[in-house]
């Protein structure tokens, strides 16, 4: 069995020391060695709008300034996965969401346009009909967290009970358009369990067994490519789709261990194609984010299945 040997581990922290954003090397140190929530939270302030939304590249691949949903969403899962879900950053996020200013026709809205005056890749550019299908599954996951983390006396919360109530039936009726609908089927997954929303509940697990199943690239020679590897969707051993993909998960664990470059990092597996020639710094800049944030995650499903020397 392939383990990340320590002097890698050790060459990937030294990387990230210089390399990293004050985010993810606090968000590196609370993870793997004991460092504080709370520096965390510190770096992630410095992304805040007044407004309570989030921007300023929060998210490497849209430089907008402005607060905009996904950046907003980045950070509620940033602090979701450390254990934070009341905190002044929180409730700002929550603040910025009941405005109302990326909620539209019941749905929110992928793109923010003003993204497109700022350094972006293609997808933060679409228009409001390029975006029109990533919508339901951006929507999906943002009424599974606002289930999580309201009361059912706000109004979020009561937007967010009828986004799932209608969501539902698409879910047990038609196919997933990949691999972000999936994501926000899983978030929600449990919240119609609880609210009764889905009668049936283990005819639902099934339902989202055979969805998260079915998105999974099964073929490891395009794993370079931007497709939706098992670690996608299988975070820990304790994933109910784990023992049905315990093989592919583990040729993952394989592949990602010969594919740490010399330099102690992963690269992404995406550009920003068309785009690039518009914005060559901000791309390369972007590009340096990214490789931190993708080891950190990288190194955490490593860890999880026990891969580590």
């Amino acid at each position: 069995m392939k383990t990340l040997t320590k002097e890698t581990q050790r060459r990937l922290r030294r990387w990230l020391q210089c390399n990293a954003r004050p985010l993810e090397w606090a968000l590196y140190l609370q993870k793997f060695e004991n460092g504080s929530v709370e520096a965390v939270l510190d770096a992630l302030a410095a992304y805040q709008n007044p407004d309570g939304g989030f921007g300023y590249a929060l998210e490497p691949d849209d430089w907008n300034q402005n607060s905009t949903l996904n950046a907003t969403v980045y950070a509620m899962q940033l602090m979701t996965g450390i254990g934070v879900s009341h905190h002044p950053l929180m409730d700002g996020a929550l603040r910025f969401l009941q405005s109302g200013a990326c909620f539209q026709k019941e749905e929110w809205q992928f793109c923010t346009p003003s993204s497109r005056e700022f350094p972006h890749a293609p997808w933060w550019g679409m228009s409001e009909e390029e975006a029109k299908e990533e919508n339901p599954g951006v929507t999906n996951k943002v009424a599974g967290l606002l289930l999580e983390l309201c009361q059912p006396e706000d109004s979020l919360y009561q937007t967010a009970l009828r986004v799932a109530q209608r969501s539902f039936p698409v879910f047990m009726q038609l196919p997933p358009k990949g691999e972000r609908e999936v994501e926000g089927y899983a978030l929600l997954l449990p919240h119609w369990i609880r609210l009764g929303v889905a009668p049936d509940p283990e005819k639902a697990i099934r339902r989202m067994l055979e969805i998260g199943n079915a998105v999974i690239e099964r073929d490891p020679s395009r794993w370079s490519d931007y497709v939706p590897r098992p670690s996608s969707v299988i975070s820990t051993p304790e994933s109910p789709l784990y023992p049905m993909n315990q093989e592919i998960v583990e040729q993952e664990l394989d592949y990602l261990i010969d594919t740490l470059s010399t330099n102690g990092v992963w690269e992404p597996n995406w550009t920003w194609y068309n785009t690039i020639e518009l914005y060559p710094e901000a791309y390369a800049i972007s590009r340096n984010w990214w490789r931190s944030i993708l080891a950190i995650g990288h190194l955490s499903f490593i860890r999880v299945f026990g891969r580590l020397e």
